[in-house]
């Protein structure tokens, strides 16, 4: 790597904001500071408190195993070879130097397809014992991540030396859901801080000014950003701007999505599918709350107001200016080439009695191999930790502050809605231990249900066909992570 002036690196450490509450008022969200908590630019913040001084590796090379982005897409900004005026390749650059510097080592990849081949890889290698790489970074939920846990793949991070999982660098609600019997084979740190992705509803400002309507940004810092209110600009906004009288992909919607995203509002409604007690996993599936959800998603997702479907289409309808709201939980990058000026919306509360905006966040996971020796295992606990904290200090803020905020967003309510949605993202159970393909990122269970004709699917026959079902695959992953 180039060497970079350290007066830069100094510079780069800025501020970053997490604003709280999603009912907050408006005068409060947008004028007041006092509010905003300040995240990584405390030069009193010791963040290589758990690295011994003088600690040294003697140019070791800290191998990443994950996906090419240059082939694949989303980049997790982890292997970078040179500045070149991007902020997030520079922070990330900056991170690494510290760290080469810190402890003497290199740090490089190995790269797999996603989504299967990187955990097969991981199987393949624990088998051998021939392990060259010290962490895993699979491509999120849709991948076989969970047989990673199942078949025992992979080391515990509380067993991990220098790793302190309750330091700012690593998500907690990643701890808590990850974490069975006091054995935790995945986290979610910083280093992979532009991975932690939620679903989010971006609107097309000028559709909006075009047919009259005020934009949703005061619902929000009202706490009245809810199911019904969202609905009520969808209804019927449907035009067929085609002319060919037939509902389809060339017309004009009120919103078009994929019915993951709809079903994945259920988690921020306060129903998680998975639950954890102290004798194991339970389900939580099926009740009046879920019931009255489903009705009112399948009401929405089957409307001519909607369109939704597989493959690009989706984004490609509000992109081009014919859907009045989208779905959104892609690579933020895809958002800097909108012709048209856009909005940014957390995902709606299901009424307002609920008293934050939730969202479900994925990404970043990350894991060790359980093939690599206790040596291997404390070198990589010491460098994943001091990465980590480098990237808290440098990567976050430029991810939210200068990436997201100036690069992405196109107005301030946009960077209010921003920082009320990462401060009410949370991992959830479900995409690490389902593994029918019903409760994991596929949402089966639910996309079944929307995408059913006539109600022909509902939540009474998916519970009684698949609920037994569930349960015994949870109490043989619960008995065997007890076992291992």
């Amino acid at each position: 790597m180039k060497r970079y002036p350290v007066i830069l690196l100094l510079l780069l450490i800025l501020l970053v904001s997490c604003q709280t509450g999603g009912n907050n008022s408006n005068t409060n969200q947008r004028e007041s500071k006092s509010n905003e908590t300040i995240f990584a630019a405390d030069t009193e913040i010791d963040y290589y408190k758990n690295i011994p001084g003088g600690l040294n590796y003697n140019g070791y090379a800290f191998t990443v195993l994950t996906w090419d982005p240059a082939a694949e897409g989303w980049n997790p900004y982890i292997i970078i070879d040179e500045i070149n005026g991007e902020v997030l390749n520079d922070a990330a650059f900056d991170r690494n130097m510290e760290i080469m510097q810190l402890l003497n080592v290199e740090i490089s990849s190995l790269y797999r397809a996603y989504p299967t081949a990187i955990c097969d890889q991981v199987v393949k290698d624990n088998a051998a014992g021939d392990c060259t790489y010290d962490i895993v970074l699979p491509w999120g939920g849709r991948s076989n991540m969970p047989n990673l846990i199942l078949q025992n793949q992979l080391y515990d991070w509380r067993q991990v030396p220098y790793i302190d999982l309750e330091a700012a660098w690593y998500n907690q609600t990643a701890n808590d859901a990850y974490t069975v019997n006091g054995k935790q084979y995945f986290c979610v740190s910083d280093l992979t801080y532009p991975l932690h992705a939620t679903f989010s509803i971006l609107f097309n400002k000028d559709l909006f000014v075009d047919y009259g309507l005020e934009f949703p940004y005061q619902p929000v810092y009202d706490g009245k950003w809810t199911f019904n209110a969202f609905n009520g600009y969808i209804k019927d906004f449907y035009s067929d701007v085609n002319g060919d009288g037939k509902v389809d992909s060339g017309d004009r919607f009120g919103m078009s999505c994929y019915l993951i995203s709809l079903a994945n509002m259920i988690f921020g409604w306060g129903e998680e599918p998975i639950k954890l007690n102290e004798n194991g996993f339970t389900l939580n599936i099926y009740n009046d709350k879920i019931s009255t959800i489903m009705d009112k998603l399948y009401g929405l997702a089957n409307s001519q107001d909607v369109y939704y479907g597989d493959g690009m289409m989706v984004y490609e309808i509000f992109f081009r200016g014919d859907s009045l709201f989208v779905t959104y939980g892609s690579d933020p990058i895809m958002l800097r080439d909108i012709d048209f000026d856009f909005g940014y919306l957390p995902n709606p509360k299901f009424d307002e009695s609920e008293q934050n905006y939730i969202l479900e966040a994925s990404g970043g996971w990350t894991g060790i191999p359980i093939s690599r020796t206790a040596d291997e295992v404390s070198r990589a606990g010491a460098i994943f930790e001091a990465i980590s904290a480098a990237s808290t200090k440098y990567v976050v803020d430029a991810f939210a502050q200068k990436y997201i905020e100036n690069k992405v967003l196109r107005d301030e309510d946009s960077v209010n809605m921003f920082r009320i949605m990462r401060n009410g993202a949370y991992y959830q159970r479900a995409r690490f231990f389902d593994t029918t393909d019903l409760l994991n990122s596929h949402l089966n269970y639910y996309v079944q249900i929307l995408s059913s004709k006539n109600g022909s699917v509902n939540l009474a026959s998916q519970y009684a066909k698949n609920a037994d079902k569930l349960q015994t695959t949870l109490d043989g992953i619960y008995e065997m992570i007890l076992e291992n």
